[in-house]
C-alpha cells in the first residue's frame, strides 16, 4: 500500500525512488509489487480540482477516499474501470449534478 504525504519534493524523484526500490527486490513470490496502488486516501487534504479520467487506470485500487476536499465537476465514468474498488468516499466536495446511477449499481456489484 502506498500512502501519500504532501511535501515540496518532486513527484519524479519519488517515482524514481520507488522504481529503484522495486528493482532491488530479487524475489516477489506473491507478486505484490506488480501494482503499487491499493489505497488512495486524500481525505481532508485541501485538494482542489477535478477527478482525472486517468484515475480509472489504477486497476488494483481497492479504496478511494477523496472526502472533505474541493473536488468539482461531474463524476467521471472512468471510475467504473476500478473493478476491485470496495470503498469509495467522495463526500463533502463540490461535485456538479446528481450522483450517477451507475455508481450505486457498480459499487453493489463489487461488494
Amino acid at each position: 500500500m502506498v500512502s501519500l504525504a504532501w511535501s515540496k519534493t518532486n513527484i519524479t524523484t519519488d517515482e524514481s525512488a520507488l522504481l529503484a526500490f522495486k528493482s532491488s527486490i530479487t524475489s516477489d513470490p506473491y507478486d505484490f509489487l506488480a501494482n503499487w496502488v491499493h489505497s488512495l486516501n486524500l481525505s481532508d487534504m485541501g485538494v482542489n480540482g477535478t477527478i482525472s479520467p486517468h484515475l480509472g487506470n489504477l486497476s488494483f485500487l481497492v479504496e478511494l477516499d477523496l472526502s472533505y476536499n474541493n473536488f468539482y465537476g461531474h463524476l467521471r465514468k472512468e471510475l467504473v474501470q476500478l473493478r476491485r474498488l470496495k470503498l469509495l468516499n467522495l463526500s463533502f466536495n463540490e461535485f456538479d449534478g446528481e450522483v450517477p446511477t451507475w455508481i450505486g449499481v457498480y459499487m453493489h456489484s463489487n461488494t
